[in-house]
């Protein structure tokens, strides 16, 4: 398997774990470079609290946006937000496609009309295994 061994399965299902543990309703996910794998469980964590596509897209731009320094309002961060955001919620949406991920035709996915808080929760309580209930309990800590 490619692209980050996909997102390190568990240790992403440790960081919502976590959060479901500790109760708590404030986190810092960080890294070097907030991108890869810390924009991924961002992306995850915001599709589970109902963010709307445009908000986790352009969130998800940002990260690259600031490391390269690329100018928000260019073409530039358009194409890189549609890209990143497109490509993660797809294998969200298509857990199923991970172990081929080195031969999904990029070009042409369509994540325009993914429910993306269903698929996040169908990604944790079936890619990651979470339980429906630990899911639950993770949504209200998110969104209280």
């Amino acid at each position: 398997m490619t692209y980050l061994s996909f997102q390190q399965k568990e240790k992403t299902k440790t960081v919502l774990e976590t959060i479901v543990d500790e109760g708590e309703k404030c986190y810092l996910i960080h890294c070097n470079q907030g991108r890869d794998r810390t924009a991924y469980i961002a992306l995850l964590i915001q599709s589970l609290a109902g963010a709307t596509p445009d908000q986790m897209r352009n969130d998800e731009a940002k990260a690259f946006a600031n490391l390269y320094n690329i100018d928000p309002s260019s073409e530039e961060f358009k194409v890189i937000a549609k890209l990143t955001y497109d490509r993660n919620m797809y294998i969200i949406a298509h857990p199923d496609k991970i172990s081929g991920i080195a031969f999904i035709d990029w070009n042409s996915i369509d994540v325009s009309s993914v429910d993306t808080k269903q698929a996040a929760i169908d990604y944790c309580t079936g890619y990651l295994g979470m339980t429906a209930e630990r899911v639950d309990t993770l949504i209200d800590i998110i969104t209280a």
